[in-house]
C-alpha cells in the first residue's frame, strides 16, 4: 500500500545515468516514488563533486543518506570515526587505526559475516572476492540507519552488499521484507568474462552466490534465464521476474539519403571489445557495398576508448549525450555487437522501445533470444552482421517491417506496468 517505507541500499552511483546498471536502479527508484512509497537511499560510499552537482540539479527531492550527510541517523562519534579512518587513514599509525576500529566495532557488536568464512574461488585473474567488499563502517552505517528508519522493505542492490543484512536483529529479519536486486547471475557473468580473457569485477562461485541470495525473502531477476538459474541454484527461493522498463516511443521512419547505424555504450570492456570487433570485422563489408549511404554513429563514454577510429570515413564518435531521444530520433538502425556479459542488455531494450530495427548478438539478446528473427536480428559473429545490415540499409520496407515488430515486442514486455506488476503487488501486500 502507498506510504510504505523502502530502504534502497547501494554503492552504485545510479543518478549519473551513464551505465546500464544506473538505468536499472533509477527505473526502480522512480517507479517506487511514482507509486507513493517513501524511499530512503542508503549510499554506502563517498559522494564526489560530480555526484553532488547531479543530485542537486536533478534529484533535489531524493532522500539520500551516507556518512557525510547522515547526521539524523548516524551518531557523531561514528561519523568522526569514518572521517578519521577514510580520509586521514595515511596519517595515522596502524596501531592507532586498529584501536579505533576495534573500539567502534566492539561497541556495536557487529555480526561476523558468513562471507568471511567462505573459501574464495581460485582464479588466474586478479579479481576481488566477496570478502573484499565487507567493511565494518558500512555495516555500522547500515545498522544505525535501519534502527532509526525502521523500513518496511530493504532492497539491496547486488550480491556484493548482501552481507549487510546479517546486521539485522532477529525481530527485524522477521518484520522487514528483504529484497535483493541482481541484474546478473554473477558466477555465470564471471565465467563469460574469463572465457574471453577478461578479469571480472568479482570472483564468486555458485555456492557463494546462492548462500548470499538465500538471506532474502525475494530475489529480483532481470530476465527469464537468470530467474531459472537462481531457482536452480537455491531450491525454494522466491524469484520475481522484473525486467527493465523503458518509455515507449513509436518512431516514424526518417527520410534522408544516408542511413544512420547507431550504437550507444559505456566504456565497459564488453562494449569496447564488441564495437571494436564490429568495426574491424563487419563495417568494412558494409562500406564496400553501401559506401557513403551508410554512416556509423557511436555515442556514450565508450567514445573515449575508440579514438583510433575517429578519422575513419563514415564513422562518427559523438561522445556522451544527455538526451538520448535526439540520438534515437536520428537513428535508422540500432546495433549491439557485445559478445559476452550477463543480464539483460539495457541498450537492447532501449532500441526496441524506440521501435528501431536491431541487429545484435546472442549476448546482446540474452534473456529475450526467443524473439530472434521475429522482433530483431541476431548474428553469432560480427562478420555475419554485415550482410544483415546491408539488407536493412538497402530496403526501407524491411526497416519498416522490423521497426513495427520491435515496437510490438517492446510494448508487450517493457512497459512499466508490465515490468513492475508482480513486484509492486508483493511489496504492497
Amino acid at each position: 500500500m502507498p506510504g510504505k517505507k523502502i530502504l534502497l541500499v547501494t554503492d552504485n552511483r545510479f543518478w549519473r545515468g551513464s551505465l546500464g546498471s544506473h538505468s536499472r536502479i533509477l527505473a526502480l527508484y522512480e517507479y517506487y516514488i511514482k507509486k507513493e512509497f517513501n524511499v530512503l537511499v542508503l549510499f554506502v560510499g563517498y559522494l564526489y563533486e560530480p555526484d553532488t552537482v547531479i543530485l542537486d540539479a536533478k534529484f533535489s527531492d531524493m532522500e539520500l543518506v551516507n556518512f557525510e550527510n547522515g547526521s539524523s541517523y548516524i551518531p557523531l562519534w561514528h561519523r568522526l570515526y569514518y572521517v578519521i579512518t577514510q580520509r586521514a587513514v595515511k596519517l595515522l599509525p596502524n596501531r592507532v587505526k586498529h584501536l579505533i576500529k576495534s573500539w567502534v566495532s566492539g561497541s556495536q557488536s557487529l555480526t561476523v559475516n558468513a562471507v568471511n568464512s567462505q573459501v574464495d574461488v581460485p582464479s588466474k585473474f586478479d579479481e576481488p572476492t566477496l570478502s573484499d567488499f565487507v567493511r565494518d563502517d558500512y555495516q555500522l552505517l547500515f545498522k544505525h540507519v535501519v534502527n532509526q528508519y525502521w523500513p518496511d522493505v530493504i532492497q539491496v542492490e547486488y550480491v556484493r552488499l548482501a552481507y549487510l543484512v546479517d546486521q539485522l536483529s532477529e525481530i527485524q529479519k522477521e518484520k522487514i521484507v528483504k529484497v535483493i536486486d541482481t541484474h546478473d547471475v554473477m558466477y555465470l557473468r564471471k565465467r563469460g568474462f574469463n572465457e574471453m580473457g577478461r578479469a571480472h569485477d568479482i570472483n564468486i562461485s555458485p555456492q557463494q552466490e546462492g548462500a548470499q541470495l538465500s538471506k532474502f525473502d525475494f530475489v529480483l531477476a532481470i530476465q527469464n534465464k537468470d530467474k531459472f538459474e537462481f531457482e536452480k541454484l537455491v531450491p525454494g527461493l522466491t524469484v520475481l521476474l522484473v525486467m527493465h522498463p523503458f518509455k515507449m516511443n513509436k518512431k516514424e521512419a526518417r527520410i534522408g539519403d544516408v542511413i544512420n547505424v547507431t550504437y550507444i555504450g559505456s566504456s565497459m570492456e564488453p562494449n569496447v571489445d564488441g564495437i571494436e570487433g564490429f568495426i574491424k570485422n563487419a563495417w568494412p563489408a558494409v562500406q564496400d557495398q553501401c559506401g557513403s549511404q551508410a554512416k556509423l554513429n557511436i555515442y556514450g563514454n565508450i567514445c573515449e576508448a575508440l579514438g583510433k577510429f575517429g578519422d575513419e570515413v563514415n564513422i562518427k564518435l559523438h561522445g556522451f549525450v544527455d538526451q538520448i531521444d535526439d540520438v534515437y530520433r536520428e537513428a535508422d538502425i540500432a546495433i549491439n555487437p557485445v559478445m559476452y556479459g550477463g543480464g539483460l542488455k539495457i541498450k537492447t531494450v532501449e532500441a526496441l522501445c524506440y521501435s528501431l530495427p536491431l541487429v545484435t548478438t546472442p549476448a546482446g539478446a540474452l534473456g529475450i533470444e526467443d524473439k530472434s528473427g521475429k522482433a530483431f536480428i541476431v548474428c553469432d559473429h560480427h562478420k555475419d552482421m554485415a550482410s544483415k545490415l546491408i539488407s536493412l540499409i538497402e530496403s526501407s520496407e524491411k526497416r519498416t517491417e522490423y521497426s513495427n515488430r520491435s515496437y510490438t515486442f517492446a510494448y508487450e514486455h517493457f512497459r512499466e506496468e508490465v515490468v513492475f506488476r508482480d513486484l509492486i503487488q508483493v511489496l504492497s501486500n
